[in-house]
């Protein structure tokens, strides 16, 4: 299995999923540059009603949010697992909560793209953390937020989510790759305190508040 590996490193040699340079090292996403300008702790922002607290890492508009278009649009499961881990080290100590909850996408979103990027995100987190991943939230719909005004992504309703299984914890973190009106966490947010969760938090990778 190795050489398979060394064979595929000299037909397609492995590049920094930011730059492009060439690396050395094949099980690396980023190059030592590009791996140094990621932050390594998370600013508080503004959040909906019913969010207590939002953390991000950063703006979208940068090296974060090229990272969350290729991972989502290659699409990348590594780059994926590897922003989860770095939003789940800058989140230690800064949030105590019972379990991490993935904002998930629509089942239809999923099958197109082979998997969920905000779950990968969200079990990377709560590796990180030495915390539960629970599956709480279902999206139902067909309906994208990217490419909506402002005003059309703020309508999204919290009947766009409905519960997957019963609240076994009272103090959640939702997680999703990025926030631009807060509308879906809101939407997240209120269904599952609608369902007996007190407190709810919320960690994105990148936000473009809108």
């Amino acid at each position: 299995m190795q050489g398979i590996f060394s064979i595929l490193d000299v037909l397609v040699p492995p590049t920094c999923r930011s730059c492009s340079i060439l690396l050395e090292n094949s099980a690396a996403t980023l190059c030592v540059e590009c791996l140094l300008q990621v932050p390594t702790c998370v600013d508080v922002v503004d959040s909906p009603s019913s969010i207590n607290m939002c953390w991000s890492m950063g703006a979208y508009d940068g090296m974060l949010g090229g990272l969350i278009r290729k991972a989502k649009y290659q699409p990348s499961i590594s780059i994926s697992d590897e922003l989860g881990h770095w939003l789940g080290r800058s989140l230690q100590e800064k949030v105590i909560v019972d379990a991490v909850v993935p904002v998930p996408t629509t089942y239809f979103r999923r099958l197109y793209r082979g998997f969920d990027q905000s779950e990968r995100i969200a079990n990377a987190v709560a590796k990180a953390m030495g915390i539960d991943l629970e599956h709480l939230l279902i999206r139902s719909g067909f309906s994208r937020q990217v490419g909506k005004t402002a005003e059309q992504r703020k309508k999204l309703r919290s009947h766009s989510f409905s519960m997957r299984k019963t609240v076994r914890h009272q103090r959640v973190l939702l997680v999703d790759d990025v926030m631009t009106t807060g509308a879906t966490l809101d939407a997240a947010g209120r269904r599952l305190r609608a369902h007996g969760v007190s407190d709810v938090y919320a960690a994105v990778v990148a936000n473009s508040l809108v």
